[in-house]
């Protein structure tokens, strides 16, 4: 977030991309992270408007974070590495329940279903590929 805010969104983007951004979140002191819909509405209003900018600039580093490991999960399937796509694909998994958590912050709960999306489409991709190969054999 720091970085993030200091300008360095690229930096801030690569650095989540290579951890388990699942397990950054839950060890994060950030207060979106924390809170559900119903205590982000209960808010003052000075307490609103600091969790919409952590949320401004939160959502689209984890988002992007998120679909550069779903790039690297490709990657290393296409690569025949099974066991290091297998681990992005457990984080992914494991990250998009976690956003979709009932007790998150609306947007949050979105941006889980935006991220389970964008894995939906490699793994579709990947099915027809691997019948278009069967088909052919």
């Amino acid at each position: 977030m720091e970085l993030q805010t200091a300008g360095k969104t690229d930096e801030a983007i690569e650095m989540l991309s290579e951890e388990d951004i699942e397990k950054a979140i839950q060890s994060s002191s950030l207060r979106t992270l924390k809170m559900s819909e119903t205590q982000f509405k209960a808010q003052f209003r000075w307490g609103r408007k600091h969790s919409q900018e952590e949320l401004v600039y939160l959502v689209p580093l984890i988002k992007r974070a998120a679909f550069i490991q779903i790039e690297q999960l490709q990657a290393a399937e296409e690569a025949g590495l099974s066991a290091k796509s297998k681990l992005y694909r457990e984080q992914l998994q494991r990250l998009i329940q976690d956003l979709q958590d009932n007790n998150r912050v609306l947007l949050y709960q979105q941006l889980g279903k935006v991220i389970q999306r964008k894995l939906k489409q490699i793994t579709s991709k990947e099915e027809l590929s691997e019948s278009e190969t069967k088909a052919t054999d």
